[in-house]
C-alpha cells in the first residue's frame, strides 16, 4: 500500500544534439591525446637514437684508434692477420665521418695496398659477401672525389647546350633519382680550387648547385646546410656582372625585348647559351621562396654560430656590392631587415669580433676600426661584410618605423616597440659606435702618409660609409625633434675649419680633407650652428673671390627698359651672354619715354629691378604659370605653345635669378 517504485530523483532531460557534441569532444580529446603519445615517443626515440649513434661512434672511433696502437706495437696483434684487418675495416665504415675521419682513412686504405694478399684471402671463405661489401664501400669513400670531380669539370661546370639545359640538369633535379646532393657538396669546396678558370666557369657550375638545391635542400642535414651556405659564399662572387643587374632601376618598355629576355640566348656561334642569360637565372633561383626559407633557417635558430652569419653576411654582401641588388627587390633581404631577433643578433656579433693584437690582447674589432688602424685582409673581410648589411638593412627597417615606435609609448608603458631591435639607450651607443666607426675609416681613406692602400679604404668608405651615413641620418631624423635625445645622440666637437679660398687655392690639408668629408657625408654629428658659420664663411669667401671688396671692380652693367623689364633682362642675363651671375650687377633703366631714370645704382636699383623682374616672370599673364583655387602657382602646360620649343629656357632663368637673389 505505501510501496514507492518511482525515482527519486528526477533525471535531467538531455538534447541529442549536446550529447553527441559531448561525444565527439571527448572522442577528439582522446584522439589528441593518442596523438601527442605517438609523437612524443616519435620525438623520444629519434632524440635517444642520435644520442645513441653518437656514443656509440665515439666508442667504435676510440676502439678503432686503440687497436691501432696495439698493432704498431711488437707485442700487439699484427696487420698481416686478415680477421684483424676486417675488423678494423668493419669499424672505420660504421663511425667514418669526413670531416673527422680522413686522415684514418687514408691510413687504413695504405695498410690495405700493402697487405692486399691477406685481405683478398677473405673473398674465398664464408666471409665473401662481407668482404665484398667492405671492399665496395672502401671504394665509394676513396673515389667519390675523383668521380665528383671528373663529372664537374667534364659536365656542369662548361658552357652548356640546349640538351644539358633542359634534359640533363632537370633529370638530376629531380627528387625521385635521389642525387647525392650533399656529398657533391663536400666534394665541391676542393674541386673549385683546382679548377684553373673558376671564374669563367662559375655561372654553369652555381646554376646546377641552384638547380638541384631547389628540390634537394630539404633532404640535407644541418653539416649539409652549411655546405650550401659556403657554395653560395665561394661561387657567387665568381658572377659576372650583367648589364641588367648594373642598371637595376631602368626598366624596359618593351613587350618584345621582355620576351627575347625570357627566352634561353645562345651564344655567337648558336651551339651553347650566353653567360648573360645563366647569370640571370642564377640570380633569379637565389630569390625564388625556397631558397630564401632555406637560407633563413640557417640565420633564425638560436644556435647558429659565427661562421653561418659571416657567410650570410658575405652572401648579402656581394649581393648588394657586386649584382646592384636593393633590398626591397630581394625576398632575402627583405625578410632580414624586417627581423629584429636577426638585427640584434647581428650586431652582437659585429661589436664581440675580436682580433689579437701584437702585445697578445685581444681588442674588438669595431675598436681597431674607430681608432683608424688598419687591419689585416682576414680581420676586414670578417666585419665589413657584417657591418655594411647590417647598416643596409637597419636603415630600411627605419624607413617605415614611426616615431611613436621609435621612441615607445611611455604612457601605457611600452618599453620597446615590436619594430624597433633596439631600445633608445641602445639606439645612443649604436650611434656613437656607428659615428665613432665612420670618423675612423674617414681618417684610414685620408691618412697622414699617402698609403699603397689609400684608395682601397676611399672605395671602402664609398660602400661602408654611405650606408653607415644613410642610417645614421634616420637614425638622425627622430631624434631631432627632440632636443635633448639629439644632444645625446653621437655628436662631435666643433670643426676648426681653416679653408680658404683665394685665387688659386693651395691643395687641401689632410686636416682639411678630412674635415671635408664630414660635412660631405656625415653632416649630422656636427651640430647645425657650426655648419652655419661653417656656410656662412664659404659664402663669403666665395663672394670676396668673385666681386672682391674694393668699389671700383669690374662687373655686370646691362640697361633694361622698365616697360620690357622681363624681356631685356632674358636677353641680357641669358646664359650665352652672361653665364656667371655671382659677379655684381649694375643696372640703368629706362622709362617708359626711353629717357634715363635718374640715380646711380648702388644695390636699392638693382633689388628694386629683381623684384620686378620676379613679379613679371611669375605672373600668370606671362604664361608660364597658372593658379590654382588657393592662390598657388604651378608651370603652365600650354607654355609650349606660347613660346615654342624654348619654353625650358625661360623656367631655367627664372631659377638662376631666384638663385641670385
Amino acid at each position: 500500500m505505501f510501496s514507492f517504485e518511482g525515482d527519486f530523483r528526477r533525471t535531467p532531460k538531455e538534447e541529442k544534439a549536446s550529447l553527441l557534441h559531448r561525444t565527439q569532444e571527448e572522442r577528439r580529446k582522446r584522439e589528441d591525446e593518442r596523438r601527442r603519445l605517438k609523437n612524443s615517443i616519435i620525438i623520444q626515440s629519434y632524440v635517444r637514437g642520435f644520442q645513441e649513434r653518437k656514443q656509440q661512434y665515439a666508442i667504435q672511433r676510440s676502439s678503432f684508434d686503440h687497436c691501432v696502437c696495439q698493432c704498431q706495437t711488437p707485442s700487439g696483434p699484427q696487420l698481416t692477420d686478415s680477421a684483424t684487418l676486417s675488423q678494423l675495416v668493419r669499424r672505420l665504415l660504421f663511425f667514418y665521418r669526413h670531416s673527422e675521419d680522413r686522415q684514418r682513412m687514408i691510413w687504413m686504405c695504405q695498410c690495405l695496398v700493402k697487405h692486399h694478399a691477406q685481405f683478398i684471402r677473405l673473398l674465398l671463405g664464408p666471409e665473401r659477401q662481407s668482404c665484398l661489401f667492405q671492399i665496395k664501400r672502401m671504394l665509394g669513400h676513396c673515389c667519390r672525389q675523383f668521380i665528383f670531380s671528373a663529372f664537374t669539370e667534364e659536365f656542369i661546370s662548361v658552357p652548356f647546350i640546349e640538351q644539358i639545359y633542359h634534359f640533363f640538369v632537370p633529370a638530376l633535379s629531380d627528387p625521385k633519382l635521389a642525387f647525392p646532393f650533399q656529398n657533391f657538396l663536400w666534394s665541391l669546396q676542393s674541386t673549385i680550387v683546382s679548377l684553373a678558370k673558376c671564374r669563367a666557369q662559375a655561372p654553369w657550375l652555381f646554376y646546377f648547385v641552384l638547380s638541384v638545391g631547389e628540390s634537394g635542400l630539404g633532404s640535407l642535414s644541418e653539416e649539409g646546410l652549411l655546405l650550401y651556405l659556403n657554395a653560395l659564399q665561394t661561387l657567387l662572387p665568381l658572377l659576372p656582372v650583367t648589364e641588367c643587374n648594373s642598371r637595376a632601376d631602368v626598366n624596359s618598355d618593351s613587350e618584345d625585348e621582355e620576351e627575347m629576355t625570357s627566352q634561353p640566348t645562345a651564344a655567337q656561334d648558336g651551339r651553347w647559351l650566353s653567360v648573360r642569360y645563366i647569370t640571370e637565372e642564377c640570380v633569379q633561383k637565389l630569390d625564388t621562396k625556397q631558397q630564401t626559407n632555406a637560407l633563413l633557417t640557417l640565420v633564425w635558430r638560436d644556435s647558429a654560430s659565427e661562421e653561418v652569419f659571416t657567410m650570410m653576411a658575405s652572401i648579402c654582401h656581394t649581393l648588394m656590392v657586386q649584382h646592384h641588388m636593393m633590398v626591397p627587390r630581394v625576398r632575402l633581404l627583405y625578410s632580414l631587415a624586417f627581423n629584429a631577433r636577426f638585427l640584434r643578433h647581428l650586431w652582437y656579433l659585429i661589436t664581440s669580433m675580436k682580433t689579437k693584437m701584437i702585445t697578445g690582447s685581444m681588442v674588438p674589432l669595431l675598436q681597431v676600426m674607430s681608432r683608424g688602424s688598419p687591419m689585416s685582409p682576414e680581420d676586414s673581410n670578417r666585419i665589413i661584410p657584417l657591418f655594411y648589411l647590417f647598416s643596409s638593412l637597419f636603415s630600411h627597417s627605419l624607413i617605415s618605423v614611426h616615431d611613436s615606435e621609435f621612441f615607445g609609448n611611455s604612457a601605457v608603458g611600452q618599453s620597446q616597440p615590436s619594430m624597433m631591435p633596439f631600445s633608445l639607450a641602445e639606439l645612443v651607443t649604436l650611434s656613437r659606435c656607428l659615428r665613432d666607426a665612420c670618423l675612423g675609416i674617414i681618417k684610414l681613406a685620408y691618412p697622414e702618409t699617402k698609403t699603397e692602400h689609400r684608395e682601397e679604404y676611399v672605395a671602402a668608405f664609398r660602400s661602408v660609409g654611405v650606408k653607415t651615413n644613410s642610417q645614421g641620418t634616420q637614425l638622425y631624423v627622430p631624434s631631432s625633434r627632440h632636443v635633448w635625445r639629439t644632444r645625446r645622440m653621437g655628436r662631435i666637437g666643433p670643426l676648426q675649419s681653416t679653408l680658404d679660398v683665394g685665387h688659386e687655392p693651395p691643395p687641401l690639408s689632410v686636416s682639411e680633407e678630412r674635415h671635408l668629408a664630414i660635412l660631405t657625408e656625415l653632416p649630422f654629428v656636427v651640430p647645425f650652428e657650426e655648419r652655419v658659420k661653417i656656410f656662412q664663411k664659404l659664402i663669403y669667401a666665395d663672394k670676396r673671390e668673385v666681386q672682391g671688396e674694393g668699389p671700383f671692380l669690374d662687373g655686370v652693367n646691362i640697361t633694361i627698359r622698365r616697360n620690357y623689364i622681363y624681356e631685356d633682362a632674358y636677353d641680357k642675363l641669358s646664359p650665352e651672354n652672361e653665364p656667371d651671375l655671382k659677379k655684381r650687377i649694375r643696372v640703368h633703366l629706362l622709362n617708359a619715354h626711353g629717357l634715363d631714370e635718374a640715380g646711380i645704382d648702388g644695390g636699392g636699383i638693382f633689388r628694386e629691378f629683381l623684384n620686378e623682374l620676379l613679379k613679371s616672370g611669375f605672373n600668370p599673364n606671362q604664361g608660364f604659370f597658372r593658379t590654382t583655387n588657393e592662390g598657388l602657382l604651378y608651370p603652365s602646360p600650354t607654355a609650349e605653345m606660347l613660346v615654342g620649343e624654348s619654353f625650358t629656357r625661360h623656367y631655367y632663368f627664372l631659377g638662376r635669378i631666384l638663385g641670385k637673389v
